[in-house]
C-alpha cells in the first residue's frame, strides 16, 4: 500500500493524489497472514496524514482482507485510516469503490477502514461504495469508524456484515454508512441503502 507506517519507520502519504478521473480495476491487498504487532492499514493508502488530498479516482472490484490478529486494524478499499498526527487538513473527494469486498477484523469500510482528526480536519465528500464489507466489529458500508471529521455528499449500498462476540467491545457493530461515529464527527447529505446484519446495527450508522 501507499503510505505505510510501521514501528521502525513511519512513511503516511501526505501531499495531493489527482486521480484525474482514473481507475484502478482488481486491487488485491492480503494482509490476513500478517500477525505484526506494526502493521498499520491496508487499503490503496495504508495511511493518510495532513495535509493531504485523495480525489478524483474509483477502485472497481477491489478485495481487500486485512489483518484478522493485529492490534491495529483501519482496512478500506481506498484508504485504512487518517493518522491523528499532522499538522493540516485531510481531503477526499470524488471517490468511489465499485463493487468487489473489503474485509478484516475491526474498523472495516469499504472505502475508508477509520477517521482520526486529531492533526488536522478530515473532509470527505462526494464519494461512495458499493463494495460488501465485513467483520467483527465497527464495520460501515463506506466507513467503518469515524473518530472526528466530516461525511457529506456520500453514500453505501454494499452490504455489511459485523460478527463479533456479544458482550466484547464494540461487539458487532455495524452501520449502513458508517460503523461507529464519535459525537465529534458530522454526517450530512448522505445514505446508505444496503443491507445490514449484526447485534448492534443501524441502516445508516451503528453506534
Amino acid at each position: 500500500p501507499i503510505g505505510n507506517a510501521n514501528a521502525t519507520g513511519s512513511t503516511y502519504f501526505a501531499g495531493v493524489f489527482a486521480g484525474l478521473g482514473h481507475t484502478v480495476t482488481n486491487l488485491y491487498i492480503n494482509e490476513s497472514g500478517n500477525s505484526s504487532s506494526s502493521f498499520s492499514g491496508a487499503g490503496l493508502f495504508s495511511q493518510v496524514q495532513g495535509p493531504a488530498v485523495v480525489r478524483d479516482v474509483g477502485l472497481v472490484t477491489p478485495t481487500v482482507i486485512g489483518c484478522p490478529s493485529c492490534s491495529n486494524l483501519l482496512t478500506g478499499a481506498l484508504i485504512g485510516g487518517t493518522a491523528s498526527i499532522g499538522t493540516g487538513a485531510i481531503t477526499i473527494a470524488n471517490t468511489y469503490v465499485s463493487g468487489g469486498s473489503v474485509s478484516g477484523k475491526g474498523q472495516i469500510g469499504g472505502l475508508i477502514g477509520a477517521t482520526f482528526s486529531g492533526g488536522g480536519a478530515v473532509t470527505i465528500d462526494r464519494s461512495y461504495s458499493t463494495a460488501s464489507v465485513s467483520g467483527s466489529y465497527q464495520i460501515g458500508g463506506l466507513i467503518g469508524y469515524m473518530g472526528g471529521g466530516t461525511l457529506t455528499n456520500s453514500y453505501a449500498t454494499g452490504a455489511v456484515s459485523a460478527t463479533g462476540t456479544v458482550g466484547t467491545s464494540n461487539a458487532s457493530v455495524a452501520g449502513g454508512l458508517v460503523g461507529d461515529v464519535e459525537s465529534s464527527a458530522t454526517i450530512s447529505k448522505s445514505f446508505a441503502a444496503g443491507t445490514v446484519s449484526g447485534s448492534n446495527a443501524g441502516a445508516l450508522a451503528g453506534f
